[in-house]
């Protein structure tokens, strides 16, 4: 049985299995050959009424993009432990995570806005997690804000970082084993491209000439039966080239 998180709370679980989930919500059992795939569309419950393992994926929310040629936002933080995958900065799998009768409160991580002004820099996006009433937790950092062109202002480590505007800065830090860096510049002249945020699967792009720095890629899983991008960074602010998103990811930071 697998849990995941993207813009939803998803349990997926072998047919046997289906006696021992409650709080399941809608079931849909087109996406996975010998699965049965349960989906949450927010923050739940999940309630096993005896002991067995299950594969998770698990997102936090992603970041918002600096304005005024500001940096894409860093991707939320990745992480999983389907076999013979990769978790979030270039990591292996994580070990078997058995349940047990008692409650798991998962809270689904939301996107953080991007900025149209002071200050610059996006906003972080908020963590998901899986969290039993006994035992051990697993939780995902949001993504960290891009930095605006204009301010660069520091914020702290995301999921992934958030990429540096096209002033003289550094892009925000990842995670270990959930994500990558932003994308960072020395001095970036006119047009004044910016940089990508970090993603799961690499460090976000550098902005040159008249061209933002692309967004770090996600990574791949096929945790649903289909293979699909995961957590993929921001592109740079528009410098007059345009710039693109990381697989996996979905916006860029603001133009100046």
């Amino acid at each position: 049985m697998t849990i995941k998180y993207l813009d939803s709370k998803r349990i997926v679980a072998k047919e046997a299995d289906l006696a021992v989930v409650s709080n399941r919500g809608t079931v849909d059992t087109s996406s996975s050959a010998g699965n049965t795939i349960i989906t949450f569309t927010g923050d739940g419950t999940f309630t096993p009424t005896s002991a067995f393992n299950v594969e998770y994926l698990v997102v936090a929310g992603g970041a918002g993009g600096g304005s005024s040629n500001g940096g894409g936002g860093g991707a939320g933080g990745f992480r999983t432990n389907v076999s013979g995958a990769t978790s979030g900065g270039g990591s292996s799998a994580e070990s078997t995570y058995g349940v047990t009768a008692q409650n798991y409160t998962v809270t689904v991580g939301s996107g953080g806005a991007g900025t149209t002004g002071n200050p610059y820099r996006g906003s972080d996006g908020t963590s998901s997690s899986i969290v039993p009433s006994s035992g051990t937790s697993v939780t995902t950092v949001g993504g960290q804000g891009g930095k605006g062109g204009a301010g660069g202002q520091d914020g702290g480590t995301g999921g992934s970082g958030g990429g540096a505007g096209d002033a003289v800065n550094t892009g925000g830090s990842g995670t270990a084993n959930e994500g990558f860096a932003g994308g960072t510049s020395s001095s970036n002249p006119a047009p004044y491209p910016a940089n990508g945020g970090g993603g799961a699967g690499s460090v976000g792009g550098t902005g040159s000439g008249s061209t933002s720095g692309s967004g770090g890629n996600g990574v791949s899983s096929s945790i649903t039966g289909s293979a699909l991008f995961y957590a993929g960074g921001g592109g740079g602010g528009d410098a007059g080239g345009g710039s693109t998103v990381g697989s996996g990811g979905s916006s860029v930071g603001g133009a100046g």
